[in-house]
């Protein structure tokens, strides 16, 4: 698979007997295939939901965890277009938009979030929000002069 001008390999890795995905520049050593251990692709197999194209949807459990985000001014705007008004959720805080945005990948939802500088605010579920919290904290606390 070709993404973002990297190749990965998607296949079932018997040592922990489940899909697994590997950037092909990051493979370091020989490669081995044990022709004991032969592997048959499952007819179903989808390569878009083992590897999705969204960064923030990739998780270790295959969990389609999704976040609340509200945004606030232009940027509002530019992600309703980017993520589709499939994502827009109801209500949420005056002037912003809430949408629904995958996190099972918490560095790139952290990194997604920061990203749009203090024009989000992470709603829930609690714990993706307590765990963004965290993390801004520790970043400022790292800045703090000793």
């Amino acid at each position: 698979l070709l993404r973002e001008s990297f190749w990965y390999v998607v296949g079932h890795e018997h040592a922990h007997g489940e899909v697994r995905t590997f950037r092909v520049d990051r493979i370091e050593g020989d490669v081995t295939i044990n022709d004991a251990s032969r592997f048959e692709r499952p007819d179903d197999f989808d390569i878009r939901a083992a590897f999705p194209a969204d960064a923030k949807a990739i998780g270790d459990d295959g969990a389609h965890l999704t976040a609340t985000v509200a945004v606030f001014g232009p940027q509002a705007q530019a992600l309703r277009v980017e993520l589709g008004d499939d994502a827009v959720v109801a209500g949420g805080p005056p002037d912003a938009v809430t949408f629904r945005v995958p996190c099972a990948n918490r560095e790139a939802f952290r990194s997604w979030v920061i990203g749009l500088g203090g024009h989000a605010e992470v709603l829930g579920p609690p714990e993706v929000r307590a765990d963004v919290v965290s993390w801004l904290r520790s970043i400022a606390e790292s800045q703090v002069p000793s």
